[in-house]
């Protein structure tokens, strides 16, 4: 185990974007680990995902096996475990084999069998495309591969090829996903596969610079699956049918100076009904940055296609509010809303001088739109430019990483941090929808002596597997509510809401 490196800080709430005041405990911000290159190197678009047996997985782009096809590394799957890093699976692309793929530019989902499901940008089978045309793969706790896909499997890249977003499983137990290019019209697909590997197209773009990017799709609770896509320039919100039925809700740059945004990340669905995102560009015109189009924004956009601008980055002097968010929010169990800038916080700290206006931030935002900066990243040996979005734990406090920085050598490999606003434990469930009588696991933390469970107020039946794990039967009669645990040390609440299937 490599040396810790620890931060511990009181945030100072003066520096907040909004004038209201966050009534909360002390906030603390901890590095966890920093990547030295044989566990990996550059955590990129990812966000951490929580297992079974409570530990955090995550994937790095490259590092892993030095002598692969990139002289970087080939990218690793990792885990974090209490303040220890460990890589777990290394990527191992040669010329002569590539088949369990290369450079997992996202990270994982955990599914209902308990494994972990991701893509690699490149590898599989070469043919067509250089360096090979991704894959999508299933890895255990324990560091076990298997690829169950690989992508230009079908002629001329009929499935598309590059996927770049991280998966995810839908209420139909099929994982759904896209790719950033081929497909009928070269500009990327939506396809859904199940476990088990058989692959099926939903929607190819029809444009050859509509790809979708780097951000997942969304399941909404009408079964439609909603995402983004750059759609040549600005960047678009769309809708999809399982059955493939395609609809633009909205495109980005259609206020003047792209006041509305420009590029859109991530989505995510809030407990109130409305998607909500970010921007990398757009809002402000004449921000600072080197790009000269905006700093990015935050939004809201209602299942009809109705959007509505929260925030405009780099509203404050030198930007201390943050610049350029290139990952999705998601929404803490206090109802707001937390995610990263990869720029931004802090022009006046001469380490971060170099990335033009700050080594980037983490941010609160509430649905009204009242933002505050709780973290600035300070310095290069913390970690600089989180790329990636935040996890929040079952033991409440947030998880990320940065995609540099940290004790490496030179600029870093990138770290992975820990950031506690206070929040209490909660339970989660891997799937947050299913149907009378399936059993539906739950994620948290102190289960030995639960005495209960309960959905929508109703009891279930239940099976105490670990500490960390709960399976529970859907009792007859809920329809949509919360679950609750109760344990010696009190009742604990699910995150989000449990939906009944028909």
């Amino acid at each position: 185990m490599k040396s810790i490196y620890r931060i511990t800080r009181v945030i100072c709430f003066l520096c907040v974007v909004s004038v209201a005041l966050l009534a909360s405990s002390a906030q603390t911000f901890q590095i966890i680990d920093s990547f030295d290159g044989p566990d990996g190197m550059y955590p990129y678009y990812i966000s951490l995902a929580q297992g079974l047996d409570g530990n955090l997985y995550g994937t790095t782009y490259a590092g892993g096996v030095i002598h692969c096809v990139s002289n970087i590394g080939c990218g690793t799957v990792f885990r974090v475990t209490g303040n220890e890093l460990t890589s777990i699976y290394k990527f191992p692309c040669q010329e002569s084999d590539c088949s369990q793929g290369q450079f997992p530019l996202s990270g994982l989902v955990l599914a209902t069998d308990g494994n972990f499901y991701g893509v690699t940008s490149d590898g599989g089978t070469f043919g067509q495309c250089i360096g090979g045309c991704g894959t999508v793969f299933r890895i255990t706790p324990k560091g076990e591969l298997t690829t169950i896909y690989s992508f230009c499997s079908r002629e001329n890249c009929g499935d598309g090829y590059d996927p770049l977003a991280p998966l995810i499983q839908a209420s139909d137990g099929y994982l759904y996903g896209t790719t950033n290019a081929g497909g009928a019209n070269q500009g990327g697909t939506i396809f859904k596969i199940s476990l088990s590997g058989v692959f099926t197209p939903i929607h190819s773009f029809r444009c050859e610079y509509c790809s979708p990017g780097v951000g997942p799709l969304v399941e909404g609770p009408d079964g439609n699956f909603y995402g983004t896509a750059a759609d040549g320039l600005h960047g678009t919100i769309f809708k999809v049918a399982p059955n493939g039925r395609f609809t633009n809700l909205y495109t980005f740059c259609s206020q003047p100076n792209c006041t509305d945004g420009d590029g859109p990340d991530a989505l995510f669905l809030s407990t109130d009904g409305n998607f909500y995102g970010t921007t990398a560009f757009g809002g402000l015109q004449n921000c600072g940055l080197y790009f000269g189009g905006g700093c990015g924004t935050v939004f809201r956009l209602s299942p009809e296609g109705y959007l509505s601008t929260l925030y405009r980055f780099c509203a404050q002097p030198t930007c201390v509010d943050g610049a350029t968010p290139l990952a999705g929010m998601i929404q803490g169990t206090d109802g707001a809303f937390y995610g990263t800038t990869s720029e931004g916080g802090d022009l006046g700290t001469p380490e971060c001088a170099a990335q033009v206006v700050g080594c980037g931030t983490i941010f609160r935002i509430t649905p009204a739109g009242s933002l505050a900066t709780v973290y600035r990243f300070q310095s290069p040996s913390e970690g600089y430019q989180p790329t990636g979005g935040l996890v929040q734990r079952t033991d409440g406090d947030f998880y990320g990483t940065t995609q540099y920085g940290g004790a490496a050598p030179g600029n870093g490999f990138g770290t992975v941090f820990r950031f506690s606003m206070g929040l209490q434990p909660f339970v989660a469930l891997v799937r947050n929808s299913g149907k009378v009588g399936q059993m539906v696991p739950i994620l948290g933390q102190g289960f030995t002596q639960t005495t209960g469970v309960a959905v929508d107020g109703i009891p279930a039946t239940f099976i105490v597997v670990s500490d960390t794990l709960i399976t529970a039967r859907i009792p007859a009669g809920a329809t949509a509510g919360y679950v609750t645990v109760t344990t010696p040390g009190g009742m604990l609440t699910s995150n989000l809401p449990f939906r009944v299937i028909p």
